[in-house]
């Protein structure tokens, strides 16, 4: 009982349970299927940037929603890279739907996936605690695939622009707590 608490030690000789086998089986399987071209990872449905960000701050209705889609990650823009604090694009809320409205850049697979998570300000005035992920079902009206990069390596995943002009989407598509 002198052991008994979660800061306990086992004891000496007691094997116990190993807690990282499936992550190191998961980093081992992406090693290798990125060993040629990191792309081939990128292109399997399920395994999108987009689906990191779902996977990290959804919640357990949005994960039940979106957990199985295959999702683009749309943060870099053209005057602020990947630097969420300049994000230019923008997210009000209309009534129940988001209304959206910037464009992205060096989307990948921008063009194949089922959904995109997007990165937009939902008050300018706030900085970066006013960044907010949207997800955003491909087909969507205002949002557009404008422009393919034509590139040298990384071919098994497209990257693209896209354009988003009062895009509309639910009101609980944001990922996480609108807060």
């Amino acid at each position: 009982a002198a052991n008994a608490g979660p800061k306990s030690r086992p004891e000496p000789g007691v094997k116990q349970p190993n807690k990282n086998g499936t992550n190191l089986q998961s980093v081992i399987s992406i090693q290798e299927m990125c060993w040629g071209d990191v792309g081939l990872m990128l292109s399997i449905p399920g395994q999108g940037l987009g689906n990191a960000a779902i996977n990290a701050v959804a919640t357990p209705e949005q994960k039940e929603r979106f957990g199985t889609c295959y999702a683009s990650m749309a943060i870099t823009e053209p005057a602020s890279g990947s630097d969420s604090g300049s994000i230019s694009a923008t997210a009000h809320l209309d009534g129940d739907e988001w209304v959206l409205n910037g464009e992205k850049i060096f989307v990948t697979a921008g063009d194949r996936c089922d959904t995109g998570v997007m990165w937009a300000t939902v008050d300018k005035t706030k900085g970066k605690a006013a960044i907010k992920s949207f997800v955003i079902p491909k087909g969507t009206p205002g949002m557009e695939v404008v422009k393919l990069e034509h590139k040298l390596g990384i071919r098994a995943s497209d990257t693209a622009t896209i354009l988003f002009t009062n895009c509309r989407i639910p009101k609980d598509n944001i990922l996480g707590s609108a807060e």
